[in-house]
């Protein structure tokens, strides 16, 4: 007797069909081209073509023996020596890639000089502040010892007050640079 509930297709009550071995959409919209095709489209020959193939670097669709175009670009330019392409298309992508290289390799080196020119900024500002803060220590010490320089007999005897306040006030600065102090 007809189960009422039988919709004919053959399949068990609540089964569903699975469709695994059916290709998805986007491959079936895929541009797909026989390795011949492919090997005139790249510039290449085809036994060029062929051996790509057997090394891997290139897949074909099992279903059609046929390659996906943007796939198989994509794996040429990963794999292939692109010196050896004529393809004008292929020829604009290496030529744009190089540039790109070059850049990168520029930008990189930029930034080298942007870093050492960081560090010798942060070095000049150090020495700034150093001899900031010396000045400001020397004029202080040479108006606090006023009267020991009016006090000397000579020049000889003024240069070895000049240069003991030079040296204290240079000690001072070093030690305030150091400790992160600035007078």
């Amino acid at each position: 007797m007809d189960d009422p509930t039988d919709k004919g297709d053959g399949l068990a009550d609540g089964a569903q069909v699975s469709l695994s071995a059916m290709p998805d959409v986007k491959s079936l919209m895929a541009i797909r081209v026989r390795p011949a095709q492919a090997a005139r489209l790249f510039g290449v020959s085809r036994q060029s073509m062929s051996q790509w193939i057997k090394k891997g670097w290139l897949t074909i669709n099992p279903i059609d023996g046929r390659l996906d175009l943007q796939h198989a670009t994509d794996q040429i330019l990963k794999h292939a020596d692109l010196g050896r392409i004529r393809a004008p298309f292929l020829k604009s992508i290496v030529s744009d890639m190089n540039r790109l290289v070059d850049q990168a390799g520029k930008a990189i080196e930029l930034e080298g000089d942007l870093r050492a020119a960081r560090a010798r900024i942060a070095e000049l500002d150090r020495e700034l502040r150093f001899i900031g803060n010396w000045l400001e220590l020397f004029d202080g010490l040479l108006l606090a010892n006023e009267s020991l320089l009016r006090a000397t007999t000579g020049p000889d005897e003024w240069r070895a007050a000049q240069q003991e306040l030079l040296e204290q006030a240079e000690f001072t600065a070093i030690e305030a640079l150091d400790n992160g102090l600035e007078h």
